[in-house]
C-alpha cells in the first residue's frame, strides 16, 4: 500500500476528507489552465493563493493535450544533504508527477544554459515553472506553497518556516552559506 493510501485510510477513519490522489494533483492557477491546474481552487488551495504572484505557474498544451511549451522542473543540488532533504520534505514528486525535479550535477547542459541567463546554481535552486524562472529564496517559497497541498501539518509547517515564513529572503543567503561549509566538510566540490 502506498504512503499516499495509507494516510488517506487513517484520515477516513477520523472522519478527515481524505486528500486528493497525487495523480490528480497538478501545479497551476487560475481558470481553464492546461495539465498543471490544481484540483480545487479557493481560499485553502496554496496556489490559488499566490495567483496575484505567481499566475504564470501553468504549462500551455497544444489540441493533443501534450506539452507546448517548456517543462516545468526544480533544478537543486543532489549532493548537498540539506537541499536533497528540503526538496525530499516538499514531496514535490509525488504531490506534482509533472512536475521534473532533477539533479543539477546530472544537468551540465541545464546548468550552463542557465548559468548563460545569469542563475548561478551554486548559489541557489531553479524552479521553472511555466517558462518563468524562480531562483533562491523565491524557489523555496513557491515550492512552500507548492508544498501546503502535502496533508502532513508538520511537513507544511516545516517548509512554510523554509520557504514562506517573513524572515524567509533574509534566511536564504544564510542557508546557502551554510550550505557551502557543509559541502566542504563533506569534501564535496561545488557544481561545475
Amino acid at each position: 500500500m502506498s504512503m499516499m493510501s495509507s494516510q488517506s485510510n487513517r484520515g477516513a477513519d477520523r472522519g478527515v476528507p481524505s486528500p486528493v490522489a497525487p495523480e490528480a494533483r497538478t501545479i497551476g492557477v487560475g481558470e481553464g489552465q492546461g495539465p498543471l491546474t490544481p484540483p480545487h481552487k479557493g481560499e485553502g488551495n496554496p496556489l490559488a493563493t499566490a495567483a496575484g504572484e505567481a499566475a504564470h505557474m501553468h504549462e500551455p498544451t497544444n489540441a493533443g493535450g501534450e506539452s507546448s511549451g517548456p517543462p516545468d522542473y526544480l533544478l537543486y543540488d543532489g549532493e548537498c544533504p540539506a537541499c536533497s532533504a528540503y526538496v525530499a520534505m516538499s514531496r514535490l514528486r509525488q504531490l506534482y508527477p509533472r512536475l521534473r525535479v532533477l539533479d543539477a550535477r546530472a544537468e551540465p547542459g541545464l546548468v550552463a544554459d542557465l548559468r548563460r541567463r545569469g542563475y548561478e546554481i551554486n548559489v541557489g535552486m531553479v524552479l521553472c515553472l511555466g517558462g518563468t524562472i524562480h531562483f533562491g529564496a523565491d524557489a523555496t517559497r513557491l515550492i512552500a506553497l507548492l508544498g501546503k497541498a502535502s496533508p502532513s501539518r508538520w511537513r507544511r509547517a516545516a517548509l512554510a518556516a523554509i520557504g514562506s515564513a517573513p524572515w524567509s529572503a533574509r534566511l536564504y543567503p544564510w542557508l546557502n552559506r551554510a550550505r557551502g561549509v557543509l559541502l566542504r566538510l563533506l569534501r564535496r566540490t561545488p557544481i561545475a
